[in-house]
C-alpha cells in the first residue's frame, strides 16, 4: 500500500464518529490514491441502473435519492441518503448498478475506486466496519419499508417517515424538530407507496391536529409524542423505529 493511501487510512480510523455513523475519508483530488472528492448539483445523476460499478461513495454533504424504474418507465423511490451514508453498494452483486442515484440538492461526496476497496479493507478496520454496516442498513431498511407498506395505514407511514427523518437529522447534530425536506412530495409519496393526494391530505390532517407545521418543504414538529402515537400499532408498539 502506498504512503499516501496509508495516510488516508490513518485519518479514516482516527476521525470515525460512531455517534453520526460518519467516517471521514479525507477528500483528495489525487485519484491515484484511490480516494477522490466530487461535487454534484441538484438533479445531477451519480449513476443509473445498468451503469458499470466503479466504486462506493460516502455522502459528505447534501442529500440524494435512490430509485428504480418499471418497464413502463415509472419511477419508484427506494431510499433517501444523507451525509455519512455509504452509497453504491448495489453494484457489488453484478458489477452493474441496479438503481438510479440522483442528487436532491448541491452535494459533495467521497469516491473510493472499486480497485482500491480491497486495500482499504485490509488497511482500515473502520472502513470495513462501516461498509458492512451500510450493507446491513440497506437490508434492514428494505425489510422495514416492506412491513410498513403492507401493515401500516397511510397516517402511520407518514408519521413514521417524519420520525425517521427527524432521527437522522438529530444523529447528524441538526435540529430534530425543525428541518427542511430536500425531496419533493412526489418523491415522498413514491417512497411511502401512496398517491401524492393521500400524502397531502395526511400532512394537512397532521397540521390540523397540531402535530406539525409545514411551509413549502420546511417541517416543524410541534408535538413529537403525539406524532409518535400516530406511528403506533394497535398493540401500542412503534412499527418502525
Amino acid at each position: 500500500m502506498n504512503t499516501a493511501l496509508s495516510s488516508q487510512l490513518n485519518r479514516f480510523d482516527r476521525l470515525h464518529s460512531p455517534a453520526m455513523g460518519f467516517v471521514d475519508l479525507s477528500p483528495s483530488t489525487n485519484t491515484r490514491n484511490g480516494i477522490s472528492h466530487r461535487i454534484y448539483q441538484r438533479r445531477e445523476a451519480l449513476f443509473s441502473a445498468g451503469d458499470t460499478f466503479e466504486g462506493v461513495y460516502q455522502l459528505r454533504s447534501g442529500s440524494a435519492k435512490a430509485s428504480i424504474c418499471s418497464a413502463s418507465g415509472d419511477e419508484y423511490v427506494t431510499e433517501f441518503h444523507y451525509p455519512g451514508d455509504i452509497i453504491g453498494i448495489d453494484g457489488f452483486d453484478t458489477y452493474q448498478h441496479s438503481q438510479n442515484l440522483r442528487f436532491l440538492e448541491t452535494s459533495s461526496l467521497v469516491c473510493i475506486k472499486e480497485s482500491d476497496i480491497s486495500q482499504l479493507l485490509k488497511g482500515s478496520d473502520g472502513f470495513g466496519k462501516q461498509l458492512l454496516k451500510a450493507m446491513s442498513h440497506c437490508i434492514v431498511c428494505e425489510q422495514k419499508m416492506l412491513m410498513s407498506i403492507t401493515t401500516c395505514t397511510s397516517e402511520q407511514r407518514v408519521a413514521l417517515f417524519l420520525l425517521q427523518v427527524s432521527k437522522r437529522f438529530h444523529q447528524r447534530g441538526c435540529s430534530a424538530e425543525d428541518f427542511n425536506l430536500s425531496m419533493t412530495r412526489t418523491d415522498i409519496a413514491s417512497y411511502l407507496g401512496m398517491a401524492i393526494e393521500t400524502l397531502s391530505r395526511t400532512l394537512t390532517l397532521f397540521q390540523h391536529l397540531g402535530l406539525i407545521k409545514v411551509s413549502n418543504r420546511d417541517v416543524k414538529i410541534l408535538n413529537y409524542n403525539a406524532l409518535k402515537t400516530k406511528a403506533r400499532s394497535k398493540s401500542g408498539h412503534v412499527l418502525v423505529n
